[in-house]
């Protein structure tokens, strides 16, 4: 009998200082090789203090494509990203962020990761983009972060 295993991993993304109205795209990960049959997401992000304002929120994206080029001038590593209207990634999820000098700490929900934004299915290639709409700079310190995939596998 085979089980569902996860595994979890960081993931590169750099997060520090991130400005408000901001946003940025993790490395690419290829699951070419691992097979994963789905990836679960977990963020901890920690705001400068000071007030929020505008949405109060940090938006986070998934893409996902079988080869190159990817979707909406996404690239293949770590890097700033221009958010496009209208746009083909995959909202996973929306972290309120009320107040500054905190940290939030967001999940997919358990059998409700990436695949489920394609049809069931990982792509070959995913990433993860994170808008920052909350008015004011993420903590600069990059350690003040967390990026970790949950991967699902037998």
């Amino acid at each position: 009998m085979n089980l569902l295993k996860n595994t979890h991993f960081n993931f590169t993304m750099s997060l520090a200082a991130l400005a408000g109205g901001a946003a940025r795209q993790s490395d690419v990960f290829d699951n070419r090789k691992t097979l994963y049959l789905d990836l679960g997401v977990r963020l901890r992000i920690a705001l400068t203090p000071g007030s929020t304002w505008g949405h109060k929120a940090i938006v986070i994206y998934a893409f996902g494509a079988d080869g190159e080029p990817y979707p909406d001038g996404a690239g293949a590593y770590d890097a700033a990203i221009e958010l496009r209207v209208p746009s083909t990634f995959q909202l996973l999820g929306i972290i309120s962020a009320p107040e500054g000098g905190t940290s939030y700490t967001w999940r997919t929900s358990p059998f409700e990761g990436i695949a489920g934004r394609f049809q069931g299915i990982l792509p070959r290639y995913t990433g993860i983009v994170v808008a920052n709409l909350t008015g004011l700079p993420f903590n600069p310190r990059e350690s003040e972060h967390e990026k970790e995939f949950i991967a699902s596998h037998y």
